[in-house]
């Protein structure tokens, strides 16, 4: 059976990816603080994804790296996955 390549066009917001996005760069620069930058992914969380069915996997990584996964709630399946650099810059997948 043929894996499913990952798909953001039909389930993940584009809001997702520019909140996503900022919230890092923002916290790398100083910012905004650690618990705020918690508080902003929670949000987007219960507030664009959850309703829609997806879940919001968030992983610290070596060297200041974070990583995020937008699963479907319900099978699991991978919708998208951000990864920053520490310097809040995303960096290919």
């Amino acid at each position: 059976m043929d894996k499913m390549p990952i798909s953001t066009a039909e389930t993940v917001p584009p809001l997702v990816r520019i909140i996503l996005t900022q919230a890092i760069r923002r916290r790398a620069n100083g910012g905004i603080t650690p618990r705020t930058f918690a508080a902003q992914i929670l949000r987007l969380e219960k507030e664009e994804l959850n309703p829609k069915g997806l879940d919001l996997v968030s992983r610290e990584l070596s060297g200041g790296r974070t990583r995020f996964i937008i699963k479907e709630a319900t099978s699991g399946a991978v919708r998208d996955i951000l990864e920053f650099a520490a310097d809040g810059s995303i960096e290919p997948v």
